[in-house]
């Protein structure tokens, strides 16, 4: 009876086997529902599913399935798409579970780290026949938290390889070697021969067996999304005759000035095995002069510049090698406006003037009218010139814009506001400067000296007060300002406030900026010996 029992039994298990399917539309992971081979992803219970999340420990199993064929399944690689890169994912088959629950387990390894959602195509065919392989397509979702995200980082290059240029004849070429340091993880490699992957090239070192360009990818083990590329270098055999390219040893660097006059000449040092080097520069991609052997160049304007060298001896010459391209730039624009009084009387002309530290292609001036309890600037019509004249009372200022010779456009109204009124009987005058202080370049150790001359015609005192952007200088209270054994740190912006006070009543204005430059006291020493500069 228990024999009977138990064949009843398994009778109904094996018919329940056969009805349990997953059904798969033409649109899921499973690509189609062809009866000659169906093949879907699912869970451990046969459950079709097309998203997967790695687990907190950073470990995933997938599973794999089909309506027919079950135990004639293939798998030919797992791959998703990272910074534009297809990065495969390593997989184990586990055979063993397709008879106890109908399915293939693949437990999967170096999985991306980074969270996000990641497209993976799965290849899976018959082993019978090849040519039934379809793809199927997961989403892979690595979460933000638990060890699958752990920190990583871009490796560093820290020695790039180096190319070479090798006499007639050569068939045999040194290593090519890259050295790489990372803060977390462990570091592989793979390189490249014409953006083509080298099979089994995956060491630090890498030795050429023919000619071509070659670079490295360098990146981490434990997640492949992080990685960095090596420069490509060129590995080639020179014909006959011709010389060897020069090296570079002292390249171009960017630079920056406040004005073309002061733009250094550019010089790179390179030397050759034979022949003389010569360069050929270039701004914004077009030539500029002619060959030279100096291999220098002065430039008269901001922009892009390179050079291209070569070795010539007699008809031979080598191939050609480019320099770094560089930018001279502009500094940019620092402007300070200064307006010729701070109190004035209607019908008295008012003043704006600036110091620039660099060179102008272009000064346009407006002047405004401001309220004083909104702070709102309102343009007055027609008053474009350095001067204006108001004919009302006010709060009155100038904006002053600059377009520089590098191209670049600021405006600057540094100089606040003028407050205007209707002078009465008894009112001073404003002071009229008839002498403005100048700018000053001397040697540290030497004297600073600033005059001021003004002039007012109602009897009023003339007082004084110098200034430099830090504020007031104490004690500089006189026409003339000096100051003895000047340092470097004096170098300033200097202005001098004159104020006319008359029936208890004061009326100040202001003089132009003046520049002082105190330079280091040039050195020479004497003395004889022999240096060594190293290689």
């Amino acid at each position: 009876m228990k024999k009977i029992f138990s064949a009843i039994i398994s009778l109904f298990l094996l018919i329940g086997m056969f009805t349990t399917s997953c059904s798969v539309d033409s649109g899921s992971s499973g690509g189609g529902s062809s009866p000659e081979f169906d093949p879907f992803l699912c869970d451990g219970a046969k459950i079709a599913k097309d998203t997967f999340t790695v687990k907190d420990d950073g470990t995933l199993a997938i599973y794999v399935s089909s309506n027919n064929y079950l135990n004639d399944l293939s798998f030919d690689g797992i791959d998703y798409v990272y910074n534009g890169d297809i990065v495969d994912i390593s997989y184990t088959v586990d055979d063993s579970t397709v008879d106890r629950r109908s399915v293939y387990k693949l437990p999967l390894s170096s999985l991306p780290k980074v969270s996000g959602d990641y497209l993976c195509n799965l290849c899976v065919s018959k082993k019978s026949d090849k040519n039934t392989k379809k793809t199927l397509s997961f989403t892979l979702i690595v979460p933000s938290s638990g060890s699958s995200t752990e920190e990583y980082s871009n490796p560093i290059i820290e020695t790039q390889p180096v190319g070479n240029e090798y006499s007639e004849g050569t068939t045999t070429f040194n290593a090519l070697t890259v050295k790489a340091s990372v803060s977390n993880g462990t570091i592989a490699y793979q390189w490249f021969k014409d953006n083509v992957k080298i099979p089994g090239a995956t060491e630090s070192s890498y030795t050429p067996t023919e000619t071509g360009s070659y670079k490295v990818k360098v990146y981490l083990q434990e997640a492949e999304s992080y990685y960095v590329e090596s420069n490509t270098v060129i590995i080639s055999v020179l014909a006959a005759g011709q010389l060897k390219a020069p090296t570079i040893k002292t390249n171009l660097v960017d630079v920056s000035y406040d004005k073309t006059s002061e733009i250094s000449p550019l010089k790179v040092e390179a030397t050759a095995e034979n022949g003389t080097v010569y360069a050929q520069w270039y701004k914004d991609g077009v030539s500029v002069g002619s060959k030279d052997s100096t291999l220098s160049y002065s430039p008269t304007d901001f922009g892009t510049y390179y050079c291209e060298l070569w070795a010539e001896e007699g008809t031979n010459s080598s191939n050609k090698i480019t320099s770094k391209t560089i930018e001279i730039s502009e500094n940019k624009i620092s402007c300070t406006v200064s307006l010729n009084a701070k109190t004035s009387y209607v019908e008295i002309s008012l003043k704006a003037t600036y110091i620039v530290n660099v060179e102008t292609s272009k000064v346009t001036y407006q002047w405004y009218t401001t309220d004083k309890s909104s702070g709102a600037d309102t343009a007055i019509a027609a008053a474009n010139g350095e001067s204006y004249t108001p004919t009302t009372e006010g709060r009155y200022k100038c904006k002053i814009t600059i377009v520089s010779k590098g191209g670049q456009t600021s405006t600057f109204d540094n100089g606040g506001v003028c407050e205007v009124s209707v002078k009465s009987s008894n009112d001073p005058d404003s002071p009229t400067i008839t002498t403005q202080p100048t700018a000053v370049s001397i040697e540290e150790g030497s004297t600073i000296t600033l005059t001021v001359a003004a002039t007012v015609s109602d009897g009023g005192t003339l007082s004084y007060q110098w200034y430099t952007s830090k504020g007031a200088i104490d004690g500089a209270t006189s026409a003339t300002y000096t100051k003895a054994n000047a340092t470097t740190s004096d170098s300033e912006t200097y202005y001098v406030k004159i104020s006319n006070t008359l029936n208890e009543k004061t009326v100040t204005a202001q003089s132009e900026k003046a520049i002082v430059t105190v330079t280091a006291k040039s050195s020479t020493s004497t003395g004889s010996g022999s240096f060594d500069f190293g290689n």
